[in-house]
């Protein structure tokens, strides 16, 4: 695909680096499709689907009707063109990562790499907690880009209400 880069989001990505700054994440996810070839809107399918069986294994098979319960999460897609992978900024409500794995009975990290490697098999998963302020500017580096811009996620996106 040509890619073009648009020289004039700078004032966006500040927009957003602002927004993200007064907002609580606790877990820094990055969800790699290892597939160059790989469309945007394959990695979105990707990205609503690993979303989809996270809260489902978070709040069991009624998971979608529990909006105000699901993980919340902004997702930043990075070299779309080349070789796109998703930075998610996650932010599990209080309990919620220890609920999970009481009921569960599996870590959140290992459950969530696991997920997402049924779905992409050549994919991989890196995920930390947020203990560093870099990484809102990390995640939002390629927001200058248009695609980048046009195809960034909020985990509200993906209701079905």
């Amino acid at each position: 695909m040509n890619h073009i880069p648009r020289q004039s989001t700078h004032r966006e990505r500040h927009a957003m680096r602002e927004f993200l700054a007064d907002t609580h994440f606790t877990h820094f996810i990055t969800l790699a499709l290892n597939d160059p070839m790989a469309s945007v809107g394959r990695a979105r399918r990707l990205l609503r689907d690993w979303d989809a069986r996270m809260n489902r294994k978070l709040l069991g098979k009624r998971w979608h009707r529990k909006p105000d319960e699901r993980m919340n999460w902004i997702a930043f897609l990075e070299t779309p063109w080349d070789n796109p992978h998703w930075h998610l900024l996650v932010q599990l409500l209080d309990g919620q990562e220890a609920a999970y794995e009481e009921t569960r009975g599996e870590e959140f990290f290992w459950c969530a790499e696991r997920i997402w490697t049924e779905l992409k098999p050549a994919g991989t998963l890196v995920a930390k907690d947020i203990d560093d302020p870099w990484v809102k500017n990390y995640v939002t580096k390629q927001l200058v880009d248009p695609l980048t811009w046009e195809n960034f996620v909020i985990f509200r996106e993906f209701f079905e209400l």
